[in-house]
């Protein structure tokens, strides 16, 4: 498939080039010319860029089954002990899936997730992410009982690089703790719309080359389009792939 993608990536730029400059003989303005010839080059080095980007190709792996799950306060560190009760779980999940629904007193407070993770493949020049799609409503992330980092809000997606966390060659565990109680960041008629504790949406395990389109940008695609000028003549768009190596370019 990554090969397919190169070729066919290989023959658009051929043709581009051919077709840019077959129209630029047809021009004999010399700052039209211009014009022209600086959008071919800009955008040739865009979709060498690209090209590049694709060789480093990124690996998707599901995070959703198989994880283990504790409704307890307890701290990260006393997470191993005999004292706490795991149970098998999959997500989505909630802790609230009944008493949220049944009008009785509902449960908000923590509860602890937990996963080894599927890094047997652990290469040293890759880079490796975790992208949560919603998890309600406090999230802190820890890799080998080490914090990784904090989110607040049910209904964004995150994402927290996690290559510095990672040891090789022996099981790396990964610690969600989650609550769901109320506090002055969040909405207050939560008699009218609960709040459901839990990893509710899928998790991914995401691994880059090192020069890849950015994830951690909010946990959006990276890549953005700016409407720089929309004139009768011609509109002018700023394509911007957020990277370790930003490169803006202009497309008309």
């Amino acid at each position: 498939m990554l090969k397919t993608i190169q070729n066919l990536l290989t023959i658009m730029l051929v043709g581009f080039v051919i077709f840019k400059f077959l129209i630029l003989s047809n021009y004999n303005s010399r700052t039209l010319k211009m014009r022209i010839l600086l959008t071919s080059f800009s955008t040739l080095f865009f979709m060498l860029f690209t090209t590049h980007v694709f060789s480093q190709h990124r690996e998707i792996t599901s995070l959703n089954n198989n994880w283990e799950f504790s409704l307890t306060n307890a701290d990260v560190k006393s997470l191993d002990s005999d004292t706490v009760q795991w149970e098998t779980i999959n997500v989505p999940h909630t802790w609230n899936n009944k008493d949220i629904q049944s009008g009785e007193k509902v449960y908000y407070g923590t509860g602890w997730y937990k996963k080894e993770l599927p890094l047997q493949q652990f290469k040293e020049d890759r880079e490796y992410f975790l992208k949560f799609e919603g998890v309600g409503q406090y999230a802190e992330v820890y890799i080998n009982s080490k914090f990784v980092g904090k989110h607040l809000g049910s209904y964004s997606a995150f994402v927290f690089n996690i290559t510095r966390f990672i040891l090789p060659d022996t099981t790396n565990t990964l610690f969600v703790k989650v609550n769901n109680e109320l506090n002055l960041s969040y909405p207050k008629d939560n008699f009218l719309f609960g709040i459901y504790g839990g990893i509710y949406r899928p998790v991914s395990l995401i691994s880059t080359g090192d020069l890849h389109i950015a994830l951690i940008d909010n946990a959006s695609s990276g890549v953005f389009i700016h409407q720089e000028e929309v004139s009768h003549k011609k509109p002018l768009f700023l394509l911007l792939p957020t990277s370790k190596m930003t490169v803006p370019k202009f497309i008309t």
